[in-house]
């Protein structure tokens, strides 16, 4: 898609559909702003959960590939 990543920011890209992306940001916070798109649009999430300080899990009702930028 082509999104600008500026510098404190986690670029995840989701290849393989799943309903669960398990994230390593290493950004040291439990309450990451997350942004996601699917196919281009930016999308909501079902689910955002801090697993940890360096970890986010996003779930969605429906297997999706997309990415996520997390700040």
């Amino acid at each position: 898609m082509g999104i600008e990543v500026l510098a404190g920011t986690h670029y995840h890209e989701q290849v393989a559909a799943s309903t669960t992306w398990v994230i390593t940001h290493n950004l040291n916070t439990t309450e990451p702003v997350v942004d996601c798109w699917i196919g281009g649009v930016k999308t909501t999430p079902q689910t955002v959960t801090a697993t940890s300080a360096l970890i986010c899990t996003i779930t969605f009702a429906t297997a999706q590939s997309g990415e996520a930028a997390l700040t």
